[in-house]
């Protein structure tokens, strides 16, 4: 299957999507998606967004290029609430992937992958520059006191407790401030002496030990509050210009927008006299948005239905069910045939 996928076919398609043209591609199966796409971005000098068609598949996939990239960053990008404006139902892994996301995007010098699926896209994202509000940089030997930090920090929305365990949670002990940031899988720890940063660690939450030192940090608040009135926009406008989008079909992704951008309206509408919220428009995103912006983005529509400017065919066979081998197996031995 690899040699098949690094052919001078593969090579062709590489080359129209460097001239940022739009590209349809057929006869692909299982985790020959995968591989092809990990071809393709090893040469690639553009970011990479492959939108799957839901959350279970979309997992999948980030793993198998996890694996097959190793030494690239590939990120997962999901959903951060299971039902539009369910800000109880938050889900603090999820808002961490996300803001994380943004992170890399904003600052990644070299190309990265991003996996996800349409309901993560239905969420609107803050803006670079509402992002760079929500954004507190320390440094060691920054001259800043542990109130003025303690502060900003609740305008956050972070949570004071005695030992932080999990994102959106800080505690003070005499001069040391241990922060767990929204885009950080582990917490830091600031040490200081007066009102000026000695020492920045990351540090396990379980044995509470540092594990490894760090000459600054970005602290990112909860992006994903809905509540807030900051402007926002759609994943895809907080990407480059001429980043690739890879999907499996227009039409679907629009469909699964349109569908939960009317189930937010009637949420809307049916709390909206007991509280106070922002409109639908203002945080989530139409499937026509997501239609305009793919009439003039580069892509690949796996989906084979589209009529796009170049089309490639590959051959790859689907792995036969296991349970189907199995009975295979069963039926030659009963006929006296040894299984190969």
């Amino acid at each position: 299957m690899s040699s098949a996928l690094t052919s001078a076919q593969t090579q062709q398609l590489y080359n129209h999507i460097e001239a940022s043209e739009k590209v349809s591609i057929s006869g692909l199966a299982g985790s020959s998606y995968a591989f092809l796409v990990a071809a393709l971005f090893e040469q690639s000098t553009k970011h990479l967004l492959w939108v799957l068609e839901d959350k279970e598949e979309a997992a999948y996939m980030h793993n198998d290029l996890e694996r097959l990239l190793p030494n690239h960053q590939v990120l997962f990008y999901p959903a951060s609430y299971r039902r539009p404006y369910e800000i109880e139902e938050v889900d603090n892994a999820n808002v961490m992937m996300r803001a994380e996301a943004l992170k890399w995007c904003s600052h990644a010098k070299q190309p990265i992958v991003l996996v996800s699926y349409p309901d993560a896209l239905f969420e609107q994202v803050l803006t670079r520059q509402e992002l760079k509000k929500k954004t507190l940089e320390l440094s060691i030997g920054m001259e800043v006191t542990i109130d003025f930090v303690n502060e900003v920090l609740f305008e956050y929305e972070f949570q004071r407790v005695d030992f932080v365990t999990q994102p959106g949670e800080f505690s003070v002990r005499g001069g040391i401030l241990d922060i767990f940031s929204f885009d950080s899988e582990v917490p830091y720890r600031l040490e200081f002496f007066g009102d000026e940063i000695d020492r920045i660690s990351m540090f396990d939450v379980i044995s509470q030990l540092s594990t490894e030192s760090c000459e600054r940090v970005d602290v990112l608040a909860n992006v994903e509050q809905k509540i807030s009135k900051e402007q926002r926009q759609p994943f895809w406008s907080f990407l480059p210009k001429n980043t690739v989008f890879l999907h499996h079909g227009v039409l679907h992704i629009s469909t699964v927008l349109d569908r939960m951008f009317e189930q937010a309206t009637q949420v809307a509408s049916a709390e909206g006299e007991v509280i106070e919220k922002t409109a639908p428009g203002a945080l989530y995103c139409q499937g026509s948005r997501f239609e305009d912006e793919m009439s003039v983005r580069v892509q690949i529509d796996f989906s084979g239905q589209s009529k796009l400017p170049h089309h490639f065919q590959y051959s790859c066979n689907p792995q036969p069910a296991f349970a189907i081998v199995l009975k295979g197996r069963e039926k030659g031995r009963e006929g006296g045939r040894q299984p190969p």
